[in-house]
Formats: structure tokens, C-alpha cells, sequence
């Protein structure tokens, strides 16, 4: 049963949510493009801080 949770949590997450460091290269590419100079205000939301904790594909099980 933990298998196909987590096979379809990752796949759910995945579809849904990107890992901090996408969010991170995303938002350092717009800043660069939009706010070069100006002041501004930013909030981003990390969701892979949150339950259920899913690790990088790397330190997934094998059967995953």
C-alpha cells in the first residue's frame, strides 16, 4: 500500500508543485528580466517543506 501512495503522491506532486530550487531559478530569471533595478517586494511559497515529505527522486527507494 505505501508503494502506490507514494507512486502517486510523486506523480501528484510533480504535476502540481516544483521543488524549491525550480521556484528559485524561475523567480532569479524574472527578477533579472523585470526588476533589474527597481525595488519590489517578493514572497515564495516552498511546498516541498511540506507533509508528506517527499525526498528528490534520488533517495527514493528503486521500486518507486
Amino acid at each position: 500500500m505505501q508503494r502506490i501512495y507514494r507512486k502517486v503522491t510523486v506523480k501528484a506532486y510533480r504535476k502540481y508543485n516544483l521543488w524549491a530550487d525550480e521556484i528559485n531559478s524561475i523567480f532569479l530569471d524574472w527578477i533579472r528580466r523585470e526588476y533589474r533595478d527597481k525595488p519590489f517586494f517578493a514572497w515564495l511559497h516552498y511546498m516541498d517543506l511540506h507533509a508528506p515529505y517527499l525526498p528528490p527522486p534520488d533517495y527514493l527507494p528503486p521500486d518507486i
